[in-house]
C-alpha cells in the first residue's frame, strides 16, 4: 500500500541533510589550515631550524663552495698571465727588444676638446671631455715600412666615422728623454695621426745631445 508523504518526512530528511553539512564543514575545519596559516606557510622564509650536526656540514659544504670559486678565479687568472706571456713573446717589440718598456703601457694627449689615449700594442681611443662614450680610433696593427721600420706605428679598424672610412692611428716616434705623446691632429677625416717622444728610436749619438737640441718631425 501506498504510503502518502507527509511534512514530518520532509523535516526529516532536512535535519539529515543539516546533519551532513555539518560534518563536511568540521572535516574542513580540521584538515584544511586558515587561510592565514596557509599565507603563513607558502610565505614563510624562515630558515628550517637544523640540528648541530646538520649545520656543520652546511657550514663546510658552503666552505667547500667557495674554496672551490676562488680556485677557479685563481686558474682563470693564472691562464691569462700566459696568454699575456705568449702574446708578448710573440710581439715584435723591436729589432733589440728596445719597445718592451712601453709595451702595456698607456698614456695620454689632451687637447681643447678630446683626451687621446693609446695602450701601446692593443688600443687608442678618443675620450670627449665634455662627457659622452670614448671612440675607438684604432686597434694595433703593424710597423711602418722600411728603411725606417721602427720609427711608426699603425693603429687601424677604428670606430667608422658617419659617411666615412674606419678611424685610424698613425704614431710618429722620435727620440725624447722620456715617453710621452705631444701632439695629435686629424689631417685627414677619421685618419688621426700623433708625435711621440721616446728614448727607444735615439742612437748613442742622439741620445747624448737631447738636453741641448730637439729634433722636429711633421705630420
Amino acid at each position: 500500500e501506498k504510503r502518502e508523504h507527509s511534512v514530518d518526512d520532509d523535516a526529516h530528511d532536512k535535519n539529515d541533510m543539516d546533519d551532513n553539512l555539518d560534518d563536511i564543514d568540521t572535516k574542513d575545519d580540521i584538515d584544511q589550515p586558515t587561510s592565514l596559516d596557509h599565507t603563513k606557510h607558502v610565505h614563510d622564509d624562515t630558515a628550517p631550524d637544523f640540528d648541530d650536526e646538520t649545520k656543520k656540514f652546511i657550514q663546510i659544504a658552503d666552505q667547500a663552495r667557495n674554496d672551490f670559486k676562488d680556485a677557479e678565479k685563481k686558474v682563470r687568472d693564472v691562464k691569462k698571465e700566459i696568454e699575456d706571456l705568449q702574446k708578448r713573446a710573440e710581439m715584435n717589440l723591436g729589432e733589440h727588444d728596445e719597445f718592451s718598456i712601453m709595451y702595456d703601457q698607456c698614456y695620454d694627449y689632451e687637447e681643447r676638446e678630446y683626451t687621446y689615449r693609446v695602450c701601446m700594442f692593443k688600443s687608442a681611443v678618443q675620450i670627449p671631455k665634455g662627457g659622452g662614450s670614448e671612440v675607438t680610433i684604432g686597434y694595433w696593427e703593424s710597423w711602418g715600412s722600411e728603411p725606417n721600420k721602427y720609427s711608426v706605428m699603425k693603429y687601424t679598424n677604428g670606430v667608422s666615422c658617419w659617411n666615412g672610412p674606419s678611424r685610424s692611428l698613425t704614431i710618429h716616434l722620435r727620440c725624447g728623454i722620456e715617453n710621452r705623446a705631444i701632439d695629435v691632429r686629424e689631417p685627414t677625416k677619421c685618419e688621426y695621426a700623433m708625435i711621440f717622444e721616446t728614448p727607444a728610436v735615439c742612437d748613442e749619438n742622439i741620445g747624448a745631445k737631447l738636453s741641448h737640441q730637439d729634433t722636429h718631425t711633421e705630420f
